[in-house]
């Protein structure tokens, strides 16, 4: 995914001095076309030292334009948060997650920098999860511990239609809550999609189909009990 401009809708808060207390909030802090590259600089160091100074009254976050590591990494301060989405970035550690023990949804729009997703593992809580953009994660084993997971979406980038990889669906037998089920633009190695099965509350589910597949396509569609077609 490539760089792009973007266009601040009337909610999207571009610095910090814009924040008046809301408990959900947009940040627009890149992708800033006005701006200078030394003002870009400068309003990401804003955003950057307002998160580092402790947690803030807000407990819904949303980065809507591209999120620099350097940015990402301050919010380990925030550990109020209990929503989260991060639109993609050059993130590749998701430690500064892992000091969230309110979070219960977490979203990331694009992580292709990203090796590995074992910080999530300290959110036995986290309710609904979704990985877009996987590129260099294959092991998703450390989400097996979210036992309270009712939502779980997994993907490459939707955009160019970059297929990722993930190791095994073994992990999904740690998630008996689980309601539904995305994995798109994904595909697994091991080719065994049974652990799609055996989960008592799914009621929402999809695959990409790939060559190989155990069971094949059909009959994974026909076992589970309510295949999304759309």
């Amino acid at each position: 995914m490539g760089p792009m401009n973007y266009w601040a809708g009337p909610d999207d808060l571009e610095r910090p001095t814009d924040y008046q207390g809301q408990q959900s909030i947009r940040v627009a802090a890149t992708q800033n076309d006005h701006l200078t590259a030394t003002q870009a600089r400068k309003l990401v160091a804003e955003w950057m030292e307002f998160f580092t100074s402790g947690p803030q009254p807000f407990t819904s976050l949303e980065f809507v334009t591209r999120t620099p590591r350097r940015l990402f990494e301050t919010l380990a301060h925030q550990s109020q948060l209990e929503y989260l989405e991060v639109k993609w970035g050059d993130y590749n550690d998701l430690a500064p997650i892992a000091n969230m023990p309110r979070l219960h949804t977490l979203k990331f729009q694009g992580m292709p920098a990203v090796k590995s997703v074992a910080p999530l593992a300290a959110h036995p809580s986290l309710r609904t999860l979704e990985l877009h953009g996987l590129r260099d994660a294959h092991d998703m084993s450390p989400l097996g511990t979210m036992t309270a997971l009712r939502d779980l979406s997994l993907g490459g980038d939707f955009n160019s239609i970059r297929i990722a990889h993930i190791d095994s669906l073994d992990f999904l037998s740690g998630l008996p809550e689980l309601e539904r089920l995305f994995l798109g633009c994904l595909i697994v190695d091991s080719k065994d999609y049974t652990p799609m099965m055996g989960l008592p509350n799914l009621t929402d589910a999809w695959a990409m189909e790939c060559r190989g597949m155990r069971p094949p396509i059909r009959e994974l569609a026909a076992q589970v009990r309510d295949w999304n077609d759309s």
